[in-house]
């Protein structure tokens, strides 16, 4: 298996992006940038009703590529060009759909150009439904979207929100990030690791000294979100421990504060978990809390050592995959191997703080050491990019 970094993970993959006449139209914007980002070759078609709420200019710029709006352009090429975008799409995703058009996907009506190459195309379909409840909850719409599943469409459900008419209700459309990361899952094939459960630890502990001061580090928590998203990407059922999620997540999130509290979420998640990523940078002291202000003029506040979570996961490792990770400002050869020995770890990820990448970062570059003595380095890469990278190797290893 080759585990050559890449920036471009999808580079290759190329998505039909149909938009329709939703408000939430204005949000394909977003979806078109984030699908680039990932090396995604993608095409916009927008429905007439669609370019009243967004422009054709904006999609071609952030795509690269010219915008389809219309069925009979005098501009086409000599080939039927329906035709052959429908060949060479991977996916098309239809976001947002209104009930106008997820009818014509379940009727098989092609009367412009994004439902003829809907008709035409033998791509994966995705449909991303955004729409006023009633229309959503209305039984004909209900049954054209049982029709797109029992065709092997994929769905993903709207949210409930606060919609255009001003209603709260179910018909938002789904986070543009959930949106991404199921069209990412589907292009990578999206099932290697289903059936697999992963616990992942984010971000940094917060240790009180009293009831408004506390003993924090400069993590963001960006690295263990993004082997998350790695992992839900791969079919995973991802089980996240930190203080934040993200939008989008689908997984089992358990908030936590300080230390102790990761502690237990994790040691609770950990007898279920096919592999872990300890990704958190979890504070080695804690303050004796007090109850009330503490005053410059008391003494230092007492510091007690934190409870090894890593370590005691080395421990107590029986079929889990166990990875950990070291942030070191020098010898990161030399204290990563000594932590992968000590705390009886499969893998450990090393990287360097104090420089461009690391806490605070959108890149990041790593040294992963392995138990049989194994070295991979992942070079400067964006964090997420980093996580597909480190899940791959993390999890060939069972």
């Amino acid at each position: 298996m080759d585990f050559s970094p890449c920036h471009s993970v999808l580079a290759g993959k190329t998505v039909l992006l149909g938009v329709t006449g939703s408000i939430a139209a204005y949000k394909a914007a977003d979806i078109a940038s984030s699908l680039q980002k990932l090396g995604v070759t993608t095409h916009a078609v927008l429905t007439a009703a669609a370019q009243e709420f967004i422009t054709p200019l904006t999609l071609q710029t952030l795509t690269r590529n010219r915008v389809i709006t219309q069925q009979f352009d005098i501009g086409v090429e000599m080939n039927v060009e329906h035709v052959a975008l429908a060949k060479a799409a991977d996916l098309l995703l239809i976001a947002p759909a209104t009930a106008n058009v997820i009818a014509k996907l379940a009727h098989g009506l092609c009367d412009d150009f994004l439902s003829t190459t809907a008709l035409a195309t033998r791509a994966q379909l995705v449909v991303c439904p955004a729409m006023n409840t009633n229309m959503l909850e209305h039984p004909a719409t209900q049954q054209n979207l049982s029709i797109l599943r029992g065709r092997g469409a994929v769905v993903v459900a709207s949210q409930t929100g606060m919609l255009a008419c001003g209603d709260v209700g179910d018909g938002k459309l789904a986070p543009v990030q959930l949106i991404v990361d199921r069209v990412a899952a589907l292009l990578l094939g999206g099932t290697s690791l289903a059936g697999k459960t992963v616990v992942v630890s984010a971000g940094p502990t917060l240790e009180d000294f009293d009831p408004f001061r506390f003993l924090s580090n400069n993590s963001s928590g960006k690295m263990g979100r993004d082997i998350a998203r790695a992992c839900e990407m791969l079919g995973a059922r991802v089980h996240l421990v930190a203080a934040e999620s993200y939008p989008g997540f689908g997984g089992v999130w358990t908030k936590t504060r300080s230390a102790a509290d990761m502690h237990a979420a994790l040691m609770a998640d950990f007898p279920v978990a096919d592999f872990v990523f300890m990704a958190a940078a979890v504070s080695d002291f804690s303050p004796v809390r007090s109850d009330r202000k503490l005053k410059k003029t008391e003494e230092a506040a007492e510091m007690r050592r934190t409870r090894d979570i890593l370590a005691e996961m080395g421990a107590a490792k029986t079929h889990q995959v166990l990875c950990g990770f070291a942030a070191e400002t020098e010898n990161l050869r030399a204290y990563g191997e000594d932590k992968l020995r000590r705390k009886n770890l499969d893998f450990i990820a090393v990287n360097q703080i104090g420089g461009a990448v690391g806490f605070q970062s959108s890149s990041n570059e790593i040294m992963l050491l392995d138990r049989l003595g194994g070295e991979h380095h992942s070079g400067v890469m964006d964090k997420l990019d980093i996580a597909r990278w480190l899940v791959q190797i993390v999890t060939a290893a069972k």
